[in-house]
């Protein structure tokens, strides 16, 4: 049926699969999500949930508070393991050969400092933590209460596995660079495996908000211990015999590109979360539900469709070292096209499938319709594709537009609020895309443009 040299085998395929693992990663995620909320709101009373959502706040500042090191890192990672002889603040180093073998000693220096450098940015993390904490502690129960040291003891046990967590982003940053993403993928699922379960049992068995608190704590601890292990294991393999040393140049090296991805990443947020917040500011809480549910359709379908080119980014990052530009750019633009189609399907699925979801749950919440809703699905649809652009440039280890996300972003914002303030939804949202659409949207793809023309000039003359 076959021929003797043909080896179908699709399961192994799939466990390599970065694709398919990130696609588990958002579906576990999702999924587990809209069955553990109700769960939540069954066994919680009104001051533990809110004590809980003032907790999920806290530890986003996590993520704040990487600075975009986390990226940088992982460019730098795929950079090194391309065979790049050093690092730069900005742009690339051509490889020393083309045999492309790691360049393990620059990578064990690497290690070494910022495994440092994040155990103290997590302590600086824990102690913030706490500090902000505490005049809501005082508010929720009385010092000296039962209930004061039951609020008290979650909060210093969830800032602590905040701090975890926090260090270990500098694990998942190499695993990515060394083109392991589908192992950071795996990680990830069984670390939100572990949460759902511990969150479970402990709801189940009375504990309250500390089922949620320790149920994070696993998680934090699985994740940073198992990456750390698996980092280690690939680069022994490899020929690294665990050498190292702190190294003060790198941080200053990595800082260059850093303040401009964190700088960027703040412009981001203002774009995609602006448009929530303003609305529950300035509209009536049944608008505010019906555009956050309908935001939040559209954000799983736009997760979805950008696995295809995100998994593929350490990948691209080595090819700017080896300046394989032709296979890279055919890569590229296949997993954009594929990307497209799935938002597109996607998007067609929230249409047509979306009203009847919301009936069957039984949720008081309308989605969105109309032109509003339109509006809204090509926003994601122009901001995916910017979306996939922005991280071919960012991935030759340049930021260039980060001005114009950040200003964009607020003028938006300030904008946005007039319109919310003395408008209705639609004409609001038309503010918010043709704001975005002036200048943000098309200036990552002239970048990227721009910078495929220098590499290309580049490689012809060498």
């Amino acid at each position: 049926m076959f021929p003797r040299t043909f080896k179908f085998r699709p399961i192994p395929r799939l466990t390599q699969s970065a694709v398919f693992w990130s696609y588990v990663a958002t579906s576990l995620r999702t999924g587990s999500a809209l069955v553990l909320l109700p769960v939540i709101l069954f066994y919680l009373d009104e001051r533990e949930l809110a004590f809980w959502y003032v907790l999920i706040a806290v530890g986003q500042m996590a993520y704040q508070l990487d600075f975009g090191f986390s990226q940088s890192l992982t460019r730098s990672a795929a950079y090194l393991w391309a065979g790049a002889p050093e690092l730069q603040s900005r742009g690339l180093v051509r490889a020393a050969s083309s045999s492309g073998k790691p360049n393990l000693s620059l990578m064990g220096d690497l290690i070494a400092t910022f495994r440092l450098f994040y155990f103290m940015l997590a302590g600086g993390l824990v102690l913030t933590s706490l500090l902000i904490g505490w005049p809501f502690i005082q508010r929720v129960a009385q010092p000296g209460d039962v209930e004061f040291w039951y609020y008290a003891g979650a909060w210093l046990v969830y800032a602590i596995a905040a701090g975890i967590h926090f260090a270990g982003l500098l694990w998942a940053a190499f695993l990515n660079g060394i083109n392991q993403v589908h192992k950071s993928q795996q990680l990830f699922v069984l670390g939100l495996v572990i949460n759902y379960a511990v969150i479970f049992a402990g709801l189940w068995y009375g504990i309250g908000v500390w089922s949620l608190v320790l149920g994070y704590l696993a998680m934090s601890l699985v994740v940073r211990g198992f990456g750390l292990w698996i980092v280690r294991r690939k680069l022994r393999a490899a020929g690294w015999q665990g050498e190292g040393r702190m190294n003060t140049a790198l941080v200053k090296t990595l800082w260059g590109n850093s303040w401009r991805t964190g700088a960027f990443s703040a412009g981001a947020v203002m774009t995609r979360e602006g448009p929530v917040y303003l609305c529950g500011v300035f509209f009536p809480a049944p608008v505010t539900a019906s555009l956050g549910i309908t935001m939040h359709m559209i954000r799983l379908v736009r997760q979805l469709s950008m696995v295809w080119v995100r998994v593929k980014i350490p990948w691209i990052q080595q090819k700017w070292v080896t300046h394989e530009i032709p296979l890279m750019l055919k890569v590229f633009h296949q997993r954009v096209a594929i990307g497209v189609v799935a938002y597109v399907l996607g998007a067609a699925g929230i249409v047509f499938l979306g009203p009847l979801l919301l009936v069957h749950a039984r949720s008081d919440a309308v989605m969105l319709s109309g032109i509003p809703l339109a509006l809204l699905l090509v926003f994601y649809l122009i901001d995916n594709v910017r979306s996939y652009f922005a991280q071919l440039v960012v991935s030759a280890n340049i930021v260039p537009f980060w001005r114009s996300w950040l200003c964009t972003g607020g003028l938006a914002m300030l904008a946005g609020a007039a319109m919310a303030r003395y408008t209705s939804l639609t004409a609001f949202l038309w503010t918010w895309l043709i704001l975005h659409a002036l200048w943000v949207f098309w200036h990552p793809v002239v970048q990227a443009m721009r910078l495929i023309r220098q590499h290309q000039t580049a490689a012809s003359d060498h």
